[in-house]
């Protein structure tokens, strides 16, 4: 059996200044397109998207090689759904050869086809799953359609049986808030050894199944360190989930003039200013590396919980992630 030796993002940190004007981590939204048509997602996806797809799989390969001139060696590929994008192979084959280090794919795992499979074992590529519930019913309302659960637990096997670096996320809202704990036992008796929890986002779908915060406060506010994302138009934003703060479009701009603009240095000193570190300083920020654990939606990269960590416990949930904060 294969065992992949994906690198942690903490590898590539840096000084502040870097973190505000540099590029350590890219994320790459191949498609707005989804076979799912979850309740809280923050991208608002679905089988007919109101967005439609601009940027090609040559364009997508050109921001790979951009990305890595400046010194970028981690990159997530997502939608949308990732897998239904024909270029994925062709994109994590590119990545491996620009020498990114971690190289990790963002997919529900409802389709798996064989050759897909083969080429995440080929490039040792770090998966990241979104399972809501042990419970089929329960899972199946989230996303909105019948059997996903089924598919998803079915290729979750498949990814660890081919010894791949699978971690998965259990997104907390109302339809599974009481499921919690069951579903975090449920998905470690699969074999993941990296489980985490975190809760629903007030962004796109997720403002109507969340009772939190919305707008800025939304954010978990860790994308100003050095974190880029790409949509499937061109748009440049600083996280998957900031997209009401846009910096540029690769469509006018090239990746490093826009990395040395202005108006990302303004919108990730903003963002560090008025969401992390005031939840820094409080100790209370799901999403600090310093913290933990990794969620999906903030940290797809960053490691699991570490032993001599003060405010983590391996396999276990600090906490601000206990149940009863669930939303």
């Amino acid at each position: 059996m294969l065992q992949a030796n994906a690198t942690s993002i903490n590898n590539f940190d840096a000084g502040e200044a870097s973190q505000i004007n540099g590029l350590r981590f890219l994320w790459l939204e191949l498609t707005n397109v989804c076979n799912l048509h979850c309740a809280h997602c923050y991208a608002e996806s679905g089988p007919r998207p109101d967005r439609a797809d601009v940027l090609s799989t040559a364009d997508f390969e050109r921001l790979l090689r951009e990305a890595a001139v400046v010194g970028c060696r981690a990159v997530q590929f997502i939608g949308g759904e990732a897998t239904l994008h024909p270029g994925l192979p062709q994109l994590i084959a590119r990545a491996r050869d620009l020498g990114y280090e971690f190289v990790e794919v963002y997919t529900n795992a409802t389709r798996l086809p064989p050759a897909l499979l083969a080429c995440f074992v080929r490039h040792s590529v770090s998966l990241a799953v979104s399972i809501y519930a042990d419970e089929a019913a329960v899972h199946d309302t989230v996303t909105r359609r019948r059997g996903s659960h089924g598919r998803t637990i079915a290729n979750v096997k498949k990814l660890v049986d081919a010894g791949l670096d699978v971690r998965v996320g259990v997104i907390a809202m109302d339809a599974n808030a009481d499921r919690i704990e069951p579903t975090l036992a449920f998905i470690r008796d699969l074999g993941v050894r990296r489980v985490s929890v975190d809760r629903a986002r007030g962004i796109g779908r997720g403002a109507d199944v969340t009772r939190g915060e919305t707008g800025l406060q939304a954010l978990c506010g860790s994308c100003w360190k050095g974190r880029l994302c790409i949509a499937p138009d061109g748009v440049v934003s600083t996280c998957i989930m900031s997209k009401a703060w846009p910096v540029g479009t690769v469509l006018d701009s090239g990746l490093a003039d826009l990395i040395e603009s202005t108006s990302l240095r303004d919108v990730r000193r903003m963002i560090r200013d008025t969401v992390w570190e005031p939840r820094h300083a409080a100790d209370r920020d799901p999403c600090d590396p310093d913290g933990c654990p990794p969620t999906l939606i903030c940290h797809p990269s960053d490691p699991p919980c570490q032993p001599d960590n003060p405010y983590c416990v391996p396999d276990a949930r600090p906490p601000h992630h206990e149940p009863q904060r669930a939303v």
